[in-house]
């Protein structure tokens, strides 16, 4: 019976070889392999995206310290000095503290008191009217010389008072010299120190401006908490008196990069085009963060940086716009 069973089971496995070949044979995917990147062919037109900011310093003012916003005394489009007070958040409390701290340097520079001195002085007074009262006593139990007098319990006794007199005088004297001096030196720079303490705290809660400049932008709102760790700029002052385009060039570009006069295109204005002057170029790389929601367009590569100078004055640009910037490439 084993015999006649065996043709049949070679059957079926040579039968399952052959299907088992057609499967991967009609079954297999095509994988494609990507041809590598290659060098940029030369000339053509640059491309990049380019974001208008300030030719000076831009300044991006938080909170120092948390508290309520109680007043914005800049709007956007405000020209403002360095030093001028942007915003004020609560200062009750830290007010409080610095009133606190000049009254105590106040008090300390007023001393001594008329009163403090009229009492040391009486208490002095009292004290040497006791030494003199002990130090005769103690005399007259010595100039007795008789026996039987005074006892020797009563002249010990005499004595012991006579110095305990003496050095109640002597400390009633230094504690009215400590109150004739005044306030003691170091006290009156700790307490000095704690009214700068004082006084910077409630600084803090004045935000002013680094520079000289324009506002750009204005977060603060009245009434809302202030918080040094928040992400969003609370004030954004920027030097408006020259404007420059910063360019981030992909970095597969950079075999075709040269110094050249260039063109910003604004977006959304009929193709209107401003001449640019280059000005200079990064040495370093940076990831891209600028988008420009073109759906070929890479976001996994990095930039370099290159700023070219606005040609015209009256641009009609603003801080932050996106253009596209093109130049002639080699």
């Amino acid at each position: 019976m084993r015999l006649s069973r065996s043709p049949l089971l070679l059957v079926v496995a040579l039968m399952s070889v052959v299907f088992a070949a057609w499967s991967i044979n009609h079954l297999d995917v095509q994988r494609v392999v990507a041809a590598p990147v290659g060098t940029p062919t030369p000339g053509g037109t640059l491309a990049a995206t380019g974001i208008v900011e300030p030719t000076g310093r831009t300044s991006r003012l938080g909170a120092s310290a948390t508290g309520l916003v109680t007043r914005v005394l800049v709007a956007v489009g405000d020209a403002v000095t360095a030093g001028q007070p942007l915003l004020e958040q609560d200062r009750r409390v830290a007010l409080a503290a610095v009133a606190r701290a000049r009254a105590e340097v106040e008090r300390l520079e007023a001393l001594p008191r008329v009163e403090d001195l009229a009492q040391a002085e009486a208490t002095l007074a009292v004290a040497a009217a006791q030494d003199s009262e002990a130090q005769a006593r103690r005399d007259e139990a010595r100039a007795l010389t008789e026996p039987g007098a005074l006892s020797a319990a009563e002249r010990d006794r005499r004595e012991r008072t006579a110095q305990a007199a003496l050095a109640n005088r002597a400390a009633a004297q230094a504690a009215r010299d400590r109150v004739a001096a005044g306030a003691w030196a170091p006290d009156l720079r700790v307490a000095r120190a704690e009214l700068q303490r004082a006084e910077a705290m409630a600084e803090l809660l004045i935000t002013r401006a680094p520079q000289s400049g324009t506002v750009l932008q204005v977060n603060a709102r009245l009434g809302e908490p202030a918080d040094p760790l928040a992400m969003v700029p609370l004030v954004v002052i920027g030097d408006t008196s020259g404007w420059r385009i910063r360019a981030a060039l992909d970095e597969e570009l950079l075999p075709r990069l040269r110094a050249g006069d260039a063109t910003a295109h604004v977006r959304g204005a009929g193709g209107r085009a401003i001449p640019l002057r280059w000005l200079a170029n990064d040495r370093l790389l940076v990831p891209k963060t600028t988008l420009t929601g073109n759906p070929s367009e890479r976001a996994d590569t990095r930039v370099l940086e290159i700023l070219f100078d606005i040609a015209i004055p009256d641009h009609g640009l603003v801080a932050g716009q996106v253009v596209d910037v093109r130049w002639n490439g080699p």
